[in-house]
């Protein structure tokens, strides 16, 4: 007979009155109809409203960093690009958001039923992307279809509250070349 520890984590409680922060969602994080060009991407990510207890998100920003070639053997520094930006998200179910606004539902509570927690999707093409970083491997560079995406949440005066980046990688995920 052999014994398994057990995660320390698994069984959190969690008091106050709502999640500190922005993530994506476990379980469904990512879901994709393929892996590279032009495959459809759904994020999930979650935040807890009290973070933002006027359940309204002043700016929400997703970004993917990129670079470019600047000879045969080098590459620039990589800067963040706008994939999508909202001002004023408003933390309520909303089935058909404005441009650049994720869909928003209430996903529950998270430890007790003060702590709600809302689910924010967007979803996007590959494609829209680009072609991933540039990197330099052996005095050459090439295109690593590698990248990473960022979601920025601030307030109104633009401070950032909350912020959370992935590689695409971590999930099997290749930019379009």
């Amino acid at each position: 007979m052999s014994a398994c520890k057990k995660d320390p984590n698994a069984e959190k409680e969690v008091s106050g009155t709502g999640g500190t922060t922005i993530e994506l969602a476990k379980g469904a994080a990512i879901s994709a109809t393929g892996t590279v060009g032009t495959s459809v991407v759904t994020l999930n990510y979650i935040v807890g409203e009290k973070l933002f207890p006027s359940k309204v998100i002043p700016k929400l920003t997703v970004y993917y960093l990129a670079n470019t070639q600047t000879s045969a053997t080098a590459v620039s520094s990589s800067v963040r690009t706008i994939l999508y930006t909202a001002t004023n998200v408003s933390l309520t179910a909303t089935a058909n958001p404005a441009t650049g606004a994720p869909v928003v539902t209430a996903t529950g509570t998270y430890g007790n039923s003060s702590n709600t927690v809302w689910g924010l999707t967007y979803t996007f093409n590959l494609s829209q992307i680009g072609k991933g970083l540039f990197t330099v491997n052996n005095g050459v560079a090439s295109q690593s279809r590698g990248t990473s995406l960022i979601i920025v949440a601030q307030d109104a005066s633009n401070a950032t509250l909350a912020e959370y980046t992935f590689a695409l990688s971590e999930f099997g995920l290749r930019a379009a070349l």
